[in-house]
């Protein structure tokens, strides 16, 4: 796609549907969810949501910089093989608050991933 700049000529600018992809560059750079949004003007959910369509199209990522740790993951998964994996309310409500709903998502989405749902 090309725009025009006034006193500035024509200017190339990436086609819209490169945002998945440059979220996907970002993240194979070991960058949180919060620094990818803040890099690309995004909010955090909508970087959540690019991974569930590279992973709904495919793609293998390593999300394990994102991952919480030990128990905590633990006790995530466990909630999750309880409830099952449509929704993220159910989750957060057996956990309790201290669980946010980003940090859900992500566990959900590498519990896709390797097939612990199937």
């Amino acid at each position: 796609t090309v725009i025009a700049r006034p006193g500035n000529g024509r200017v190339n600018r990436k086609p819209s549907g490169s945002t998945v992809g440059e979220t996907k560059r970002l993240l194979s750079e070991g960058l949180s969810i919060a620094e990818i949004a803040e890099s690309r003007g995004l909010s955090p959910n909508t970087i959540v949501n690019h991974l569930q369509r590279l992973l709904t199209a495919g793609e293998q990522l390593d999300l394990s910089h994102l991952m919480p740790q030990g128990d905590r993951l633990a006790r995530i998964e466990a909630a999750f093989r309880q409830t099952g994996d449509e929704r993220l309310a159910p989750v957060r409500e057996l956990l309790g608050e201290d669980y946010s709903y980003e940090e859900l998502a992500l566990v959900r989405l590498d519990m896709r991933q390797r097939g612990m749902f199937d």
